[in-house]
């Protein structure tokens, strides 16, 4: 594939390279039998530019043919309370902004967990992803297209689905046409904020290509109600689609966009995996992926990727063929060592594996003054 020599928000030329990275799996949230298997994965290229007219912040090699989700992508969460808390955070989100009893439907739903807690708390809300496992018959298992025009919403939802959009602003535009006038939306995104503060490259990959910040996110409207979620991981914005620009605003500071020095974090905590040979990484999501595939892709350093998701347990990490154990087979692998990967789930998983004679180490954590990575 051609790279994008435009933005694909606004279709200036003048963009500015950030970050690349070679020969990544295009699905890190997908595992398999085999390590074999897991070692074909199909692979593409990372290639982050920031847009000098608006700002905007995308992977210029990213090609939507390679992305195909089914019951093989596995990305639910919930087997955590910290995650699980979180969720219900974002119910009460909405409940606060009145939409308690109005009808809602949920594009990219995942395997319906957010739609159950919405259901739980009374909500009229029905779903679409084609990746859905499960039989309510209020999911969809398909992509909300013009066949659904007409369904009646007062609001849509886009948790962690517009990152997934090569075109964003255009497939807004596309989702306005098709819902009743005055229908409201719910966007969730990762930050593009936190990605620069914890210069974090393991947050960074392909199934991602596009990175908001409030400021292009919110700029996409006329007006939006914003806020950040999640330790400041995640932000939202609520907003009318009748207020959607029909192009996003010049922002005439776009090339003064603090750029972040990823590749020398690479190399920094490269030097540390290797201290630590042997070492455990908790988390086989995207971040765990990428970090691994980055760091370790012959398999020399990293013993293995820790999950409590049931459906990654004895399966294996794309690209590299790391295997996925869970936290009772710790022990058998002799390990000392655990990088975790996230540190919202720093307390959780220390107190899960309590006992164990493990040393923990958090990324993302220096800027609290802790000495990098944190230390158990």
């Amino acid at each position: 594939m051609t790279a994008n020599k435009h933005c694909v928000n606004c279709s200036a030329e003048a963009l500015t390279p950030i970050y690349g990275v070679e020969a990544i799996p295009v699905f890190q949230n997908k595992v398999y039998d085999r390590a074999d298997q897991a070692r074909e994965a199909v692979s593409g290229s990372v290639n982050l530019v920031a847009c000098g007219a608006c700002g905007f912040v995308f992977n210029a090699e990213f090609d939507a043919s390679l992305m195909s989700y089914d019951s093989e992508y596995q990305n639910e969460q919930s087997h955590s309370p910290v995650f699980d808390d979180y969720l219900d955070t974002v119910v009460s989100l909405l409940k606060s902004r009145g939409y308690g009893n109005r009808k809602i439907v949920e594009i990219g739903c995942g395997k319906g967990t957010f739609l159950g807690k919405l259901w739980q708390q009374g909500f009229d809300a029905i779903g679409f992803d084609t990746a859905y496992e499960g039989a309510d018959p209020r999911v969809h298992r398909e992509y909300f297209s013009a066949s659904h025009q007409g369904i009646a919403m007062d609001l849509l939802v886009l948790r962690h689905t517009l990152e997934h959009i090569a075109s964003p602003l255009a497939f807004l535009q596309h989702l306005a046409s098709l819902c009743p006038p005055r229908t409201r939306i719910y966007i969730e995104v990762p930050s593009l904020e936190w990605i620069m503060e914890k210069r974090a490259f393991w947050d960074v990959f392909y199934e991602h290509c596009n990175y908001f910040t409030m400021e292009s996110l919110c700029g996409l409207f006329r007006q939006a109600d914003s806020g950040f979620l999640f330790g400041g991981q995640y932000m939202f914005a609520i907003a009318s689609l009748d207020d959607l620009l029909s192009h996003p605003a010049a922002r005439p500071d776009a090339g003064e966009l603090p750029l972040f020095a990823l590749q020398e974090e690479i190399a920094g905590i490269r030097n540390f995996v290797q201290q630590h040979p042997g070492m455990l990484i908790w988390g086989a999501g995207a971040k765990g992926a990428t970090f691994v595939n980055i760091l370790d892709p012959q398999q020399q350093w990293i013993r293995a990727v820790v999950d409590i998701n049931p459906k990654k347990a004895g399966r294996f990490v794309a690209g590299t063929g790391h295997p996925v154990i869970t936290p009772v087979q710790i022990a058998q692998t002799g390990a000392t060592d655990v990088l975790i990967m996230n540190e919202n789930y720093r307390q959780e998983i220390m107190s899960m594996a309590s006992g164990a004679g493990l040393r923990f180490h958090t990324l993302g954590l220096d800027d609290l003054g802790i000495p990098y990575p944190e230390s158990e």
